[in-house]
């Protein structure tokens, strides 16, 4: 999940494969003509969420407390679910948090005409494709740590710990 300004970019992952990503683009006037306001495309967002028991974002703290913010303005709740920063989880599984490093440890090359290089990632969309590889590569590493679980053992209440096959990132 990245939430930026007038965008919100998911990528659906079920049995451990990639899906689906979508890009939202809203407003967060009741005015604006750009785009339609968040609470006209919020139906659409919130069937994703629904499909989900987890969700993930890289730098979870600013991008949920950014919709939570725009969803109360609006009079709109975030779904009670079981949120991950994968910032965290590559700090504890990786030892870093440098996209560059990250990167180059999932194999997908930070160059700069790459579609997925750190250099050029502008929409929110292709952000949450590259935390879904980044999530799925941390997933699939043969340390016991490793997994979306384990992390969650370690960094959260026992009330988040059951990993579910379908995740939002």
């Amino acid at each position: 999940m990245g939430v930026h300004a007038n965008e919100i970019g998911l990528a659906y992952v079920q049995d451990g494969k990639l899906c689906d990503t979508v890009q939202f683009n809203y407003s967060q006037d009741l005015d604006s003509s750009s785009y339609p306001n968040i609470t006209r495309v919020w139906p659409q967002i919130k069937s994703y969420f629904d499909k989900v028991d987890d969700i993930l974002a890289y730098n979870l703290v600013v991008h949920k407390t950014n919709l939570k913010e725009i969803l109360a303005y609006h009079g709109l709740e975030l779904p009670k679910k079981k949120y991950v920063c994968v910032y965290y989880w590559a700090r504890a599984v990786l030892g870093t948090t440098s996209l560059k490093s990250i990167y180059e440890a999932i194999n997908t090359p930070a160059i700069p005409n790459h579609v997925l290089s750190p250099l050029i990632l502008t929409d929110s969309e292709h952000q949450a494709e590259l935390i879904a590889l980044i999530a799925l590569y941390l997933q699939n590493l043969p340390t016991g740590t490793s997994s979306l679980e384990g992390t969650v053992k370690s960094m959260a209440p026992e009330s988040l710990v059951t990993m579910e096959k379908q995740t939002i990132y």
